[in-house]
């Protein structure tokens, strides 16, 4: 009986690792650091995670083993914001994807507010255009003897088609 549910345990063992997270002593899966994307609420995430997770929402980590490891007591605010892998090529090496926040040696987990890339648009004289009535209308001219730039289009930001998820670290 003994040989046969031992025989048992070492058949489970690796379906018990491939199948589960790892739960430290303290009941908690992952490691300080890591981030996880959840469609559970705080409150379903940390009943299957532990409660050394919590939302990156900006709050003050004092104490907890995170901010002693980076040395920051505040982490970062990703409600609302899309995540950017950090960039650790430099100018110098080129091909660095992220310039404004290489040159600035901006740190992991830094706000980068929106922006757009400088360009215009614009609509020479001879070409036709919508006289704001809904008619078109056909102009004359050439970029360099006349025109105007387009009306502006869009809504309030530049943004991918997207979907929403809890973002939770931990920080114990």
């Amino acid at each position: 009986m003994c040989r046969l549910l031992t025989l048992f345990i070492i058949s489970l063992a690796p379906f018990l690792l491939l199948h589960s997270q790892a739960i430290d002593s303290i009941g908690c899966t992952g490691a300080v650091g890591d981030v996880k994307y959840s469609i559970l609420d705080p409150v379903g995430f940390q009943g299957e995670n532990g409660d050394c997770w919590v939302l990156m929402d900006g709050r003050d980590i004092t104490g907890s083993r995170l901010s002693i490891l980076t040395v920051q007591n505040i982490i970062p605010d990703t409600r609302g914001v899309f995540l950017r892998s950090y960039d650790t090529r430099t100018q110098i090496e080129g091909g660095a994807m992220d310039p404004d926040r290489v040159n600035n040696n901006d740190p992991v987990g830094s706000f980068q507010d929106q922006s757009i890339q400088s360009h215009h648009h614009f609509v020479p004289a001879s070409a036709p255009s919508d006289d704001g009535t809904g008619n078109i209308t056909n102009g004359s001219g050439s970029e360099s003897g006349g025109g105007q730039n387009s009306n502006a289009t869009g809504g309030d930001e530049t943004r991918p088609k997207n979907i929403a998820f809890y973002t939770y670290i931990r920080i114990n």
